[in-house]
């Protein structure tokens, strides 16, 4: 490590010689940091359920992350920026999350190349540094969408001051992002021909923001549809009772069984059609958020609803969120908030209502009509295996004991319907401390 230190010291020692142009620019650079140290825990029962990712043994290091971010003005209206991240969830591997270079027109008309955080809800810039707002997290039934962290390609970005002392500042993006999902395995998920705009007006204690973008949506399920899953004689293999999860090889592959087994008893169907309805394959994505923003002295009031819409797939297919927080501003830098958020996944029926002219014409023998049940069974976990609504409240105290750390505190409720019509409500409770440097 040492070898390979020296000769990086000694190639951009080279660089700057090589460079005495660069050497005589002023040239600007800024470091900066912030860091988040979060401790949490879901403590009510199992059948319960989490609130959302919060583990009901207590997480030391789960929720903690880690920001540096150098900003470079290289002058003549071109700057560069970079951020590296590294979470607790991931064993603090660094990862790179902004990588971008700005030519500024004017001061208020610049574009940027590379890869750049989009500008999609109020805090997206500031979504991982817990300083910057008063939750411990951002809401997550709206800040949740992961796949619209970051985009590879060009952002325009024009501010402009209007009539009456508003204030406008308009964002346009292109290009894709790609991200890797925890929660179904680290599969790949990327959005290709993502184009939207951001939109935000200000007027004095007044915030308004609306948001657009859509896409082709590719979710990666590459070793799952070739398994085989049937029993020796070739029928289906454990049709009602293999876990409904569109992740999960063996509810696909029973799925090409079924559909095996009813064309060998004569009936048309076109499996490949089935599969295009329960994955995501180059899907035309539209992502909405609209959002409201009113600060007075001593009370703010924020609230963002966002709409996530993926075309013709059976799950995860309809999402809408909002959330609403009332805080105060106390004395001794104190501030306390209130916040209600509520969210809706649902699926589409389009593949089931397909499956049902198909299975009209089965035979009205037993195994047909069992592998029939089975199958629209598959389909209909499909459908509603992603469906829940949730209410969550949330109460959480803030204290800036330093001029650049705040600790906070954080109790959290939720009432959640499952696609069973079960009902969990999960409690939580969630300390921080966020620094920035």
């Amino acid at each position: 490590m040492l070898k390979k230190h020296s000769l990086l010291t000694c190639a951009s020692a080279l660089c700057l010689a090589a460079s005495p142009a660069l050497a005589q620019e002023d040239v600007s650079v800024d470091f900066s940091g912030f860091a988040s140290v979060v401790f949490g825990q879901t403590f009510s029962d199992e059948k319960e359920g989490q609130v959302y990712d919060i583990p009901t043994d207590l997480d030391l290091n789960g929720f903690n992350r880690l920001g540096l971010r150098l900003d470079a003005d290289l002058q003549h209206k071109l700057s560069f920026t970079t951020q590296f991240i590294a979470f607790g969830s991931s064993d603090y591997e660094p990862k790179v999350d902004w990588l971008n270079v700005s030519y500024h027109f004017t001061p208020e008309i610049s574009i940027t190349a590379g890869r750049s955080r989009i500008p999609f809800y109020f805090f997206s810039s500031v979504v991982d540094v817990g300083y910057a707002y008063v939750w411990i997290t951002a809401p997550e039934a709206v800040y949740q969408t992961e796949a619209l962290r970051s985009v590879d390609g060009l952002t325009f970005r024009y501010t402009a001051d209007m009539a009456d002392d508003w204030t406008s500042d308009l964002s346009l993006w292109a290009g894709q992002t790609k991200q890797q999902l925890e929660e179904v395995g680290n599969r790949d998920y990327t959005v290709e021909d993502l184009v939207g705009f951001a939109w935000s007006v200000n007027h004095e204690w007044l915030t308004l923001r609306a948001t657009y973008a859509t896409g082709l949506s590719n979710f990666d399920i590459s070793g799952i549809l070739d398994v085989p899953f049937t029993t020796p004689d070739g029928a289906p293999n454990d049709l009602l009772g293999a876990n409904l999860d569109p992740t999960n090889e063996h509810t696909i592959s029973s799925l090409r069984a079924a559909f095996a087994y009813l064309a060998a008893q004569g009936i048309d169907n076109d499996f490949s059609s089935v599969v295009e309805d329960i994955t995501i394959k180059d899907k035309r994505t539209h992502w909405y958020s609209f959002g409201l923003m009113m600060e007075f002295d001593e009370v703010f009031i924020i609230s963002e609803y966002s709409k996530l819409l993926i075309e013709d797939v059976l799950s995860y297919g309809n999402n809408d969120a909002v959330y609403a927080t009332v805080g105060f501003n106390l004395p001794a830098d104190l501030t306390l908030a209130f916040t209600y958020s509520y969210d809706n996944k649902q699926g589409d029926e389009a593949a089931i209502n397909a499956f049902d002219k198909i299975a009209s014409a089965a035979p009205q023998t037993a195994q047909a009509q069992t592998v029939v049940g089975g199958t629209k069974a598959y389909l209909r976990g499909f459908e509603q295996g992603g469906s829940s609504q949730q209410n969550t409240f949330n109460i959480t105290g803030r204290w800036n004991f330093h001029p650049q750390a705040a600790l906070k505190m954080e109790y959290q409720l939720q009432d959640r319907r499952l696609f069973t019509n079960e009902m969990q409500h999960p409690q939580s409770l969630r300390a921080a401390v966020d620094i920035i440097f």
